[in-house]
This record gives C-alpha cells, sequence and structure tokens, in this order.
C-alpha cells in the first residue's frame, strides 16, 4: 500500500518495522552543470544537461542514521550554508507520519556519494521520492531495470553505483511525458512482486 503525497510515495510502510528499503529520486537539473562526482572518472568533470534524472539507491535500517527517513532527508540537505531542497518538508512530515522519523534533522552534510555533489548543486532540485520499505537487497535489480528502461540512458556508466559493480544508479530520463513518473511507481512495486514471487 502506498503512502504519501504527491511527490514523497512510500510503499510497504506498514511492514517496515525493522527493515531500511530502497528507493528512486527524481532530480530536475535547470541548467547545464559540469559536476565532479568527487573520485568518479578519477575526478574528471561531467557536464549534466538540463532536463530530469533518476538515482537508485538504499539504506539498511528502520531507525537512527542509516534509516531509509534519514537517508532520504540527507539527500535532501545540501552541505554549509546552502539551502535544502524544497521536498525535504514533505519527506519530514511523511516520515514523521508513519513513525519512522525521529525528528532530528542534519543541519548540513558532508559529500561522500557520487550523488551528493549533484544534490549538493543549486542548478540540482530533488523534486520526486519513491521508497519501498523491504528488506530485500533489491537496489541493484531496481537500478538495472531502470537501466532497461527505453526512457533512460546513462550519463556515464557505473555513474552511482561504485559498491555495485557493473550497476549505474544515476541515469538520464529522455523525452517522456509527465505520466512516466506517476507510473514508475506502480512499475517499480510490480517488478519488485514479480521478483519475489
Amino acid at each position: 500500500m502506498a503512502t504519501g503525497g504527491s511527490s514523497v510515495i512510500v510503499f510497504n510502510a506498514e511492514e517496515s518495522a525493522g527493515v531500511g528499503g530502497v528507493y528512486v529520486l527524481r532530480i530536475t537539473v535547470s541548467t547545464r552543470a559540469h559536476v565532479v562526482f568527487g573520485a568518479f572518472a578519477n575526478g574528471k568533470p561531467i557536464c549534466v544537461e538540463p532536463g530530469d534524472y533518476v538515482y537508485t539507491g538504499s539504506a539498511r535500517s528502520s531507525r537512527g542514521g542509516t534509516s531509509l527517513a534519514a537517508r532520504l532527508i540527507r539527500h535532501a540537505t545540501r552541505s554549509g550554508d546552502l539551502p535544502p531542497h524544497r521536498i525535504r518538508r514533505e519527506i519530514i512530515d511523511t516520515f514523521g507520519q508513519l513513525g519512522l522519523w525521529n525528528g532530528r534533522v542534519p543541519s548540513g552534510k558532508k559529500l561522500f556519494w557520487n550523488i551528493d555533489h549533484l544534490l549538493d548543486r543549486l542548478e540540482a532540485e530533488l523534486v520526486g521520492v519513491i521508497a519501498l520499505c523491504t528488506s530485500d537487497r533489491r537496489e541493484g535489480e531496481i537500478a538495472r531495470y531502470l537501466e532497461n528502461e527505453p526512457h533512460t540512458s546513462y550519463l556515464a556508466k557505473g555513474l552511482g553505483a561504485h559498491d555495485i559493480p557493473g550497476n549505474t544508479h544515476l541515469l538520464r530520463i529522455d523525452n517522456v511525458d509527465a505520466k512516466w513518473w506517476e507510473h514508475l511507481s506502480e512499475t517499480l512495486v510490480s517488478f519488485v512482486n514479480q521478483e519475489t514471487d
């Protein structure tokens, strides 16, 4: 069952005790940016064109700093004095209503994962979250599913997936209408259910 608003959708929250989950972020980039994704590609800047992108990630526990809520709130927080993403309030409210958030909001962050370097930029805005509460490690499978989706393409092969060799977790969304993201949540849940049957 899905919970949340139009921008933050959480599936299986009623079964979340003791589990983390997997998630897909939708990121909109307003203007061209040359981004150094940490040590990826030996620190060579990668050109990120305006448009929409999806990122697949996971969190392993239901509580604390490695919880699904904490990971998503962290993604919606920029470093230093930079403003948070507008969606952060909705993430906090949604997970708070589900009883999956302790109320402690980070005041900043150190850049660690590849995706941090894009989400810290003011040209990039986190605009959507699909989260699936599950104890199954499905991040790699969901990312591969999105890689094979006809409306996605590589920004750079392997980007965002240093812990799952062969995968790419940050992808560009190509030429889709507004309904693509709406249908993605149901598609992902169906995909996960098919894989577990």
